[in-house]
């Protein structure tokens, strides 16, 4: 896979929706990435702040003290919005919980979700929910695929693209999941609605995850223009 550039991992960019006339301010690497041959991941050389795995011996589910250790993720498409327990994110925004995830908070991070169709979407939103925000970050480091190296990051920091975080952070809406994970990737759209430095935001956004063997991580997004067909999912 081509290595994205600073402004295609992380998302949210300002973008000029063409039909709705609506602007979606982010973070990206680049307008569109494809996602890589995927492969168990190794760790980036310096460590994250991610949790322990427990003993391979241990039975697989996740706890506060370790994530899901398993080399395969795998599951349909899901239509309907999860019975969800909403939580106030240190960002400020409200994010999902659910069965699937995240089983661990740690340095602005929502960590350890289920190698399967609900922790994946449980993953998306909380990855691309904090990269709206000023965890945008910790988040880049830790839970996107490639880890993006120092000079992209102080580009990033640098960008005038900065100046419209500010609270309350835009949050994911609604999602549409369509095919079913496929060689350790999911694929889920995203929905978000809400202002940014006074301008509406509703878009949509294509997000590809790849399993790396302990947990989700985000690999490629795509921002779209349309929003209809979108499944609600909000507090």
């Amino acid at each position: 896979m081509k290595r994205s550039t600073l402004l295609g991992i992380l998302a949210a960019v300002v973008v000029v929706a063409l039909v709705i006339g609506a602007v979606l301010v982010g973070m990206t690497w680049g307008t569109k990435q494809t996602a890589p041959t995927p492969t168990v991941s190794s760790p980036p050389p310096s460590a994250p702040p991610t949790p322990s795995t427990p003993d391979s011996s241990a039975p697989s589910s996740p706890t506060v003290a370790g994530c899901v250790r398993t080399a395969t993720a795998s599951g349909a498409p899901i239509t309907a919005a999860p019975h969800t327990d909403w939580y106030i994110a240190d960002t400020g925004q409200t994010l999902p919980k659910t069965k699937a995830g995240p089983f661990l908070m740690k340095d602005r991070l929502a960590l350890c979700y289920t190698p399967d169709s609900l922790g994946a979407l449980t993953a998306a939103v909380n990855i691309r929910s904090r990269m709206l925000s000023d965890a945008w970050e910790q988040v880049a480091r830790y839970q996107t695929e490639p880890v993006p190296t120092d000079l992209e990051l102080q580009k990033a920091r640098e960008s005038p693209d900065k100046a419209g975080l500010q609270k309350p952070y835009p949050v994911v809406t609604g999602f549409r999941m369509q095919t079913p994970i496929a060689n350790n990737l999911a694929v889920v759209e995203l929905r978000y609605q809400g202002t940014l430095a006074g301008k509406t935001i509703d878009m949509g956004d294509r997000v590809t995850l790849i399993w790396t063997g302990t947990d989700w991580k985000q690999t490629g997004s795509d921002i779209q223009t349309e929003t209809a067909g979108f499944t609600d999912w909000r507090p």
